[in-house]
């Protein structure tokens, strides 16, 4: 709980753009620690042993890791589940976004396409040696289904989108939410479907207020990526798109 002030409810549907205790200030800090945070936590594997088992606990707890630094800032400024947008969602927005996801899956197959014959290396590529590494390929599985989705989107829509429109409006927010989401994922064959994908949840966001579109339709994307990769690997079968 982020307040202990605040029962954990889903309250109806706010005005738009319902202001949030962090300022525009508080969302650069608290980004910039988080970015410094994160950098520090990726480094742990390099002095840690080489052990499957350690490779495995450590990818389980990385994505929890990450968020601390906003959460004592979220703490600081009383923010509650409500502000970070844990809220009921309109259907009729997810019913949106579900058909848009539908056109980004077309977008990102033709940008893999692209990329393979350009002889870059693409995330799925990237994935799968992970995977190979892994003594627990299921936590990777559980990784990038559950928790990546619920703390991305906490992170980038509800944290810095959410303080960035505050200020600049929800289309500068979206764009500058989404260029470090697509960044951040250190792929340049990925940028431009990440990037497509991160306003898009910004977008479901500003309509609906609720973080919930977001978090649904990214599990969905990330269960259907993840879960169709490991299918190939046991396989047999080469990645090619």
């Amino acid at each position: 709980m982020l307040n202990d002030n605040q029962p954990i409810v889903l309250e109806s549907i706010p005005p738009e753009n319902p202001p949030v205790p962090w300022t525009f200030r508080d969302t650069w800090i608290g980004f910039a620690i988080f970015i410094v945070f994160m950098v520090g936590i990726s480094l742990l594997p390099l002095i840690l042993p080489d052990e499957g088992w350690i490779d495995s606990v450590w990818l389980l707890i990385y994505q929890p890791l990450q968020f601390i630094p906003i959460l004592v800032l979220l703490r600081l400024r009383r923010a509650t589940w409500a502000d970070l947008g844990f809220r009921k969602a309109r259907p009729n927005v997810m019913a949106l976004g579900c058909g848009l996801i539908v056109l980004l899956l077309g977008l990102n197959f033709v940008n893999n396409l692209i990329w393979f014959a350009l002889g870059v290396e693409v995330q799925a590529e990237q994935f799968s040696g992970l995977l190979a590494s892994l003594d627990q390929p299921a936590i990777f599985l559980v990784t990038g289904i559950l928790f990546a989705p619920l703390f991305e989107e906490v992170i980038f829509r509800s944290f810095l989108f959410g303080g960035l429109r505050q200020k600049l409006g929800w289309v500068k927010a979206a764009l500058i939410s989404s260029a470090i989401f697509a960044v951040g994922h250190l792929s340049i064959a990925a940028l431009i479907p990440t990037f497509a994908l991160g306003f898009l949840f910004s977008y479901l966001y500003q309509k609906s207020n609720s973080i919930w579109p977001g978090i649904i339709l990214h599990t969905l994307v990330n269960s259907v990526s993840l879960c169709a990769l490991l299918v190939i690997l046991q396989s047999g079968l080469p990645i090619d798109f």
